[in-house]
């Protein structure tokens, strides 16, 4: 009797430790998969790098390109590549996947001096309280027109009209 009962208390230590140990295991491995999964931070949806790159604003006019503008440099927003067919408008639209889903920011209101008023792209959510979002169909033209002159100003409304 005595054998059996010590028989018996042993099978139950037995399985006693195997349960400890798979449990063990179980969460160990549980707790590498949670720290390899929050170490691994997705760059494209990180808060802090959207913001940082939401904020670089520059010339509407690059006067880096001004001398050089008809020779396939552009001396407006020159850091966006545009998009255009043979004798056909140029266009941008925004937001674009190019421009990793950010919107065109317009900073200034000098009529007479590109160079005085800038652009950058930002996030949605990067957008300062300040902020006023205009949403819908934006004209920005990178003409060399004067639209004082009623029919330089028509002539650019054209590709609206088509």
């Amino acid at each position: 009797m005595e054998v059996e009962s010590k028989a018996k208390l042993l099978n139950k230590k037995k399985s006693f430790s195997h349960s400890t140990v798979l449990i063990a295991i179980f969460l160990s491995s549980l707790f590498f998969i949670l720290i390899l999964y929050l170490a691994q931070p997705s760059p494209s949806f990180s808060p802090a790098l959207k913001l940082q790159n939401s904020v670089t604003f520059l010339p509407l006019k690059d006067t880096r390109f001004a001398n050089t503008a008809m020779k396939g440099n552009t001396c407006f927003m020159s850091s966006l590549s545009d998009t255009y067919e043979e004798n056909e408008s140029e266009y941008l639209y925004f937001p674009l996947e190019a421009s990793d889903r950010r919107l065109l920011c317009i900073k200034g209101n000098d009529i007479s001096d590109g160079t005085r008023n800038s652009y950058a792209l930002a996030y949605p959510e990067g957008l300062p309280n300040s902020t006023t979002f205009l949403k819908g169909l934006v004209f920005v033209s990178d003409t060399f027109y004067d639209y004082g002159n009623l029919w330089h100003g028509l002539t650019a409304m054209m590709p609206f009209v088509d």
